[in-house]
């Protein structure tokens, strides 16, 4: 009989232990927002982060997925542990083969102008243990802050002491992207070709030599001379093409003015073709001559060329943003730089060759 109440005694005191522990606060995934967290109406986490203090702070949770939309933030002497099932008699019992997983879309928050996603906080507090968790911030982090990119945590900790983790499974998806860099400028647009020569009546001049006296065409924007004009007198030979300019935004050179109508005797025939300007425009021809009666006087003067056309828009930076930096939060690097200035247009061609006509 001793033995016996000896034994009723334990019971009750075990019994008691787990019915009226001073110190713990029960949650499950049904618990509800307004129950006292005692083994026998367990609460939710939400409302069981409210009810601790510095003599009542063991969350115990049951095993399972809770699924939260906003940040949950702990504060001081909280104990979060899960892993628990309801064993026979209604006690709590640690199963390690089970698992309590916190799912939190974490909301955007920011520091400084960063932007983040934070699923569980530490912020000035001190003496927190969390242990058997899995903690998941399932937020698809987008988006950028200031032009940098927005950081995800699974535990974020500042300002915070004496805090403890224990087997834990904690996942944060990747930070989104910061903006790239700016589009450099155009480049500056070709110049001009020169104007082609007159043809003179005796075939020692072939007319259509655009520019000055050796017949170049025009330079491009800040870019090398433009080509030679033809000298042959056939009236067909096109002028040498400009040389590419040099320079991050110097356009290629004007191409040369084409050949002059000949005096043969027989036939006297328009102007070649300008020699086409490094991606310029290519010089026109000359217009026809009538049959030939006689030497021509001096042709006319040939058309200018054709701009160049502007250069294309520069690519964007490839320079590595700064490296990202730690203090209470990760700080992205900064925007990429500006992108490098385009390449100049071409300068135009040279002028067609001058057109004889004919004699009186």
């Amino acid at each position: 009989m001793p033995l016996l109440v000896l034994l009723m005694g334990l019971l009750l005191q075990h019994a008691q232990a787990q019915t009226n522990c001073s110190d713990l606060i029960y949650v499950s995934q049904t618990g509800s927002a307004t129950a006292p967290g005692t083994i026998g109406n367990p609460t939710n986490l939400t409302n069981a982060l409210t009810l601790v203090t510095a003599t009542k702070h063991h969350i115990k949770l049951l095993n399972g997925v809770y699924n939260f939309s906003v940040t949950l933030s702990l504060p001081t002497n909280t104990v979060l542990d899960g892993g628990y099932e309801i064993g026979a008699g209604g006690e709590w019992i640690k199963n390690s083969s089970l698992t309590t997983e916190l799912r939190v879309n974490a909301p955007l928050t920011t520091s400084a102008g960063n932007g983040h996603y934070i699923a569980v906080r530490l912020n000035g507090v001190t003496d927190v243990y969390i242990k058997d968790l899995e903690i998941t911030n399932t937020r698809a982090v987008a988006g950028t802050s200031n032009s940098r990119g927005r950081s995800a945590y699974g535990i974020h900790v500042a300002n915070s002491s004496n805090f403890f983790f224990s087997r834990l499974d904690i996942t944060a998806p990747a930070a989104s992207t910061g903006a790239v860099g700016a589009t450099g400028a155009n480049g500056a647009a070709g110049a001009t070709g020169n104007t082609g020569h007159r043809s003179d009546d005796d075939g020692t001049n072939c007319g259509g030599a655009g520019g000055t006296d050796d017949g170049n065409g025009g330079a491009g924007a800040g870019g090398a001379a433009g080509g030679a004009g033809a000298v042959t007198c056939n009236g067909t030979t096109t002028g040498s093409a400009g040389a590419t300019g040099s320079g991050s935004r110097n356009g290629g050179a004007g191409g040369g003015g084409g050949a002059g109508g000949r005096d043969d005797g027989t036939v006297a025939r328009g102007g070649g073709r300008g020699g086409n300007g490094g991606a310029g425009a290519v010089g026109g021809n000359g217009a026809p001559l009538t049959p030939y009666q006689g030497n021509g006087d001096d042709g006319v003067t040939g058309s200018p060329g054709n701009a160049g056309g502007a250069g294309t828009n520069g690519t964007n930076a490839t320079a590595t943003p700064p490296a990202a930096t730690f203090g209470q939060f990760f700080v992205p690097g900064g925007q990429g730089a500006r992108g490098a200035d385009a390449t100049g247009g071409a300068g135009g061609g040279g002028g067609a060759g001058g057109t004889g006509h004919q004699g009186t």
